[in-house]
């Protein structure tokens, strides 16, 4: 018999993809600080973004630099 649960985990993305704006960028460590949709402020690696602009975050990480779209954030009860 078949785990369900594991066959539905399996469904599921190993990793976290995050989208914020670019608040500071710091060259000498190669790190910047991202303001999230929450206001949330983290410091992650990577400054391929320049200031103003959104970004993907992924595993603690910018990957590439992200649509400048609406970000509309629902919650349901």
């Amino acid at each position: 018999m078949a785990n369900i649960w594991k066959k539905f985990s399996d469904l599921l993305p190993k990793k976290q993809l995050v989208i914020g704006t670019v608040v500071s960028i710091d060259n000498t460590n190669k790190v910047s600080v991202v303001a999230l949709s929450d206001t949330t402020q983290v410091t992650v690696l990577g400054t391929s973004v320049i200031v103003g602009n959104k970004c993907f975050i992924e595993d603690g990480k910018i990957t590439s630099e992200a649509p400048n779209i609406p970000i509309v954030s629902v919650e349901i009860n």
